[in-house]
């Protein structure tokens, strides 16, 4: 807890000169705000989740949430609409948490990040942890399917054949499939 005691002079004066000072002992109290932790990772399909601490629940303290940057694109990955954000600790309630809506796509991608940074409002101090990290955690999935093919064979050298392999959901990272062959009605020619 930050703040102290301090002593307050106060001076009233009337209107015919006559003057009184009193001195009373006022006490400040702040509560250290920071984030819970460096880092915090949800699932796109759960939103995202910060929890705030702090030291001191006698009072009523306010602090700021922002977003300072990342690799999530607003609008596109998270809802930025309702940041900055004020969060209200009451007497007695020593966590809060923030909740980030996710935009859950079916696109397989990279994990993602958004950081934010509290900053007080009132009644409150920062902590060591003023900034975080959300990790957006990629949960979608895609498989493969390959489509069959009938084409004519030459009777000069190799023959090419294309085939055409799609993904079940849209993906925004490299893929790299192996594969191998198996005989059927038709078999491997023979190495020479």
């Amino acid at each position: 807890t930050v703040g102290g005691d301090f002593t307050v002079s106060v001076t009233l004066r009337d209107d015919d000169g006559g003057a009184r000072t009193d001195e009373f002992l006022l006490t400040v109290i702040l509560a250290n705000v920071e984030f819970g932790a460096a880092d915090f990772a949800d699932p796109e399909a759960a939103g995202g989740t910060l929890q705030l601490v702090r030291d001191n629940d006698t009072v009523v303290s306010q602090v700021r949430v922002a977003i300072t940057g990342g690799t999530a694109t607003a609008g596109v990955d998270y809802d930025d609409s309702i940041f900055p954000q004020v969060v209200t600790f009451d007497v007695g309630e020593l966590t809060q948490t923030v909740s980030v809506p996710f935009f859950d796509n079916n696109v397989v991608e990279l994990d993602e990040t958004i950081t934010f940074e509290v900053t007080p409002v009132s009644n409150a101090a920062l902590a060591e942890q003023n900034t975080t990290t959300l990790t957006i955690v990629n949960d979608e999935t895609a498989g493969l399917s390959i489509g069959d093919i009938s084409q004519a064979e030459t009777d000069a050298g190799q023959t090419a054949y294309d085939f055409t392999l799609t993904a079940t959901n849209p993906v925004d990272v490299d893929v790299t499939v192996d594969f191998s062959t198996a005989d059927g009605t038709a078999v491997q020619a023979a190495a020479g």
